[in-house]
């Protein structure tokens, strides 16, 4: 007997051995993952997954949890929100989470990629979870803390869903009355502070209440030369460009554009990228720096095209998700109906009422499934107007610049119909341009001498030539720039 109980604890020491040593395994290469994220980003997503499934492999719920949160932090720097999703769904689902710390950690990047995404209730929901979770820690600062951030997600989910748009100040509100609550001495209290006043400032900027941004952005400013939060900086300089490009302070507001975008570079980012090239084409417009301006057109243009595609694979992958989800529910719902049928037809003599009741609950849910089938389907009705719904209008210029380029026939009356006076203004002027009038257009559209040579199949000097003899025929004064005069004509 002595011996067989000795046997008992040898073996159980010797797993708790093996189980630690595993798991110092783990820690091992998971400090090699953060290593190659601030050296190669995209070779740590592989290491990240690895990482993640030894973890599973060894059932290292600690583990799980750290990888996974890795791994959801790429896929959303990236813009790959259902992909972050599905991960921190499936590991949020694990029955031996280590502690309720946990479970806020996989909740909140759950919440942040269905706001992202454009879920809003189902973001409210898993939010509304959190705070139930945070009010379980043991820690009371810790507590505090997470109740803030939490506040300022809420804010921002309220703030995307125009239809609850009112209540994102309340909740930013009362995440900012948090931190500020928070003893002078806390580290992260500058920190959090300084988050939440950008934000603020950011729901104003979006109202276009000028005023009040200002006043959140000078607040902010005490805490922004002490900090080290390079993303919550990213966006505090964003909104310091358009406060000086809002005051004609052009060269002001490019300089803050792009601190921003070379913090969102550096991060691989993609928030706010489609928007600062927007704003750096508008400033370097305004500044007549050609070059630049078509630069950031074009970037913007690229980041247009490839965000409405990302945010539309991103939404089918998530509906898609939440299908299988839906499935997999009503596959475990469907079983335990079953038994309980079973079970009401064998006590169907005493308790007939529970099986109607029953019946009546299956129902109900085939109704639900029905009506959040019908929703999905709405929002994804809804996805191919999201491009013309964002783009402005001088993007129709690329289909003119590919004809001209092509050399197509078609050219000219595409370029009619978005410039409809431009020629009759031209030949009022003087009926002999009507020859040249292609050429005129190329002039209209910014073309260097370098492209309408390469468009036209003429050399340079043939070019240049061209363009004396149109300035004498329309009588454009010399001092003037013969770019701006066809763009004022």
């Amino acid at each position: 007997m002595k011996n067989l109980i000795l046997c008992i604890l040898l073996s159980a020491m010797s797993q708790l051995i093996h189980g630690q040593k595993r798991q110092v395994e783990f820690d091992n290469m998971f400090r090699r993952v953060l290593c190659l994220d601030s050296i190669t980003p995209s070779q740590s997503l592989d290491e990240g997954l690895k990482a993640l499934a030894y973890a599973n492999q060894i059932n290292y719920g600690k583990g799980i949890v750290k990888a996974t949160l890795f791994v959801c932090e790429y896929y959303i720097r990236k813009g790959n929100y259902a992909k972050a999703l599905s991960y921190a769904a499936k590991s949020e689902k694990i029955k031996s989470l280590p502690d309720d710390w946990d479970k806020v950690k996989l909740k909140r990047v759950k919440a942040k990629c269905l706001t992202y995404l454009g879920f809003y209730e189902g973001a409210e929901k898993a939010l509304d979870e959190i705070l139930y979770y945070i009010d379980k820690l043991p820690d009371e600062k810790t507590r505090e803390i997470q109740e803030g951030i939490i506040y300022a997600d809420i804010g921002m989910n309220y703030y995307e869903n125009r239809e609850t748009r009112p209540k994102a100040l309340v909740a930013y509100r009362k995440s900012l009355e948090i931190f500020n609550s928070l003893d002078n001495l806390e580290p992260l209290k500058k920190q959090y502070t300084f988050f939440i006043l950008v934000k603020i400032a950011s729901f104003y900027r979006k109202q276009k209440s000028l005023e009040k941004m200002q006043l959140y952005l000078k607040k902010a400013t005490a805490f922004s030369d002490s900090l080290k939060n390079d993303l919550g900086k990213a966006e505090f300089f964003y909104n310091q460009g358009i406060v000086k490009s809002s005051e004609a302070d052009f060269n002001a507001g490019k300089s803050y554009f792009q601190r921003s975008l070379k913090i969102l570079k550096k991060e691989h980012k993609v928030t706010y990228r489609k928007e600062l090239y927007y704003e750096l084409f508008t400033v370097c417009r305004a500044l007549q720096m050609t070059d630049s301006s078509r630069y950031y057109r074009r970037q913007y243009m690229i980041y247009s095209d490839s965000i409405h595609r990302m945010y539309k694979k991103n939404v089918s992958k998530a509906i898609h998700f939440f299908d299988e989800e839906k499935k997999q529910e009503m596959k475990e719902s469907s079983f335990r109906y079953f038994i309980i049928i079973m079970l009401c037809v064998i006590l169907v003599l005493v308790g007939s009422s529970k099986l109607f009741q029953f019946h009546k609950r299956y129902i109900v849910l085939k109704e639900e499934k029905k009506i959040i089938d019908d929703q999905l389907k709405e929002n994804n009705s809804t996805l191919d107007q999201l491009k013309d719904k964002n783009t402005p209008d001088y993007i129709d210029n690329v289909r003119l610049e590919q004809l001209a380029k092509e050399g197509n026939q078609a050219f000219l009356i595409e370029f009619k119909k978005y410039y409809p006076d431009f020629y009759d203004k031209l030949i009022g002027l003087n009926l002999r341009i009507n020859g040249d009038l292609k050429f005129c257009a190329l002039i209209r559209l910014n073309f260097n001498t370098a492209e309408i040579a390469d468009f036209t199949r003429s050399s340079m000097r043939a070019v240049e030539s061209r363009k004396y003899r149109i300035r004498k025929r329309l009588e454009i004064p010399s001092g003037k720039d013969m770019y701006e005069w066809f763009q004022e004509l």
